[in-house]
């Protein structure tokens, strides 16, 4: 499900000219596994950066790191810089970035954090940058949608290679701000600074009639 995220990047990245440069951060970076998916799919001499304030993550990050170069990257491409610090308060200076990637994140967090995260990654762009958050509803965040939450286990990945796949492989919908979202299991937020926002819902896939139960 983490992969979600990295479609609205690609939408980015193939409205911008092939010549700018990309400034990316990631915040909360955990093992950092994701981060190298995201180098996966960007311009080889993108700047990218993972945040996390756990230091124990971070080096496991870096490991990561190392061996993603030295066994994916197509070409010779230089490290991610790596921060250790509270994704409230990030070391850069404002609009220094052109994409900020929460995953996993918000649901870690209590209410005023998750309010100044989303205020820290709007600091952080440049105008018309990109903030893309991935996560999951949890057990009291809408009581009326807690019995829905069973279904986020369509979502688990199965395998952990490069042919993993999806149980249920979602269904992508595309609309505005739902005032009550019916699929609650996951929930992908796409902001674009100076552009307003969107928000891409995922549901799992119904059963064909065909398929064994």
């Amino acid at each position: 499900m983490q992969r979600h995220a990295l479609v609205p990047i690609a939408q980015f990245l193939q409205d911008r000219a092939k010549d700018q440069k990309v400034d990316l951060i990631e915040l909360g970076c955990g093992t950092g596994r994701f981060h190298t998916f995201l180098r996966d799919n960007l311009p080889p001499d993108a700047n990218t950066i993972a945040l996390d304030l756990s230091p124990f993550y971070l080096e496991h990050a870096k490991r990561n790191d190392r061996r993603w170069r030295r066994l994916r990257a197509a070409e010779a491409v230089k490290p991610a810089t790596f921060i250790h610090a509270a994704a409230e308060s990030v070391p850069l200076p404002s609009e220094s970035q052109d994409i900020v990637v929460m995953v996993y994140l918000l649901h870690e967090c209590p209410s005023d954090a998750r309010r100044s995260l989303a205020a820290e990654a709007a600091r952080l762009l440049r105008p018309g940058g990109l903030c893309v958050v991935a996560d999951s509803i949890q057990l009291g965040d809408r009581p009326a949608l807690d019995s829905s939450l069973a279904v986020f286990k369509d979502f688990n990945e199965v395998g952990d290679g490069p042919c993993s796949t999806l149980r249920n492989p979602p269904k992508l919908i595309s609309s505005g701000p739902p005032s009550q979202p019916p699929w609650p299991a996951a929930l992908r937020v796409v902001y674009q600074r100076g552009h307003g926002r969107r928000i891409l819902r995922t549901r799992p896939r119904k059963k064909d009639h065909g398929e064994q139960h």
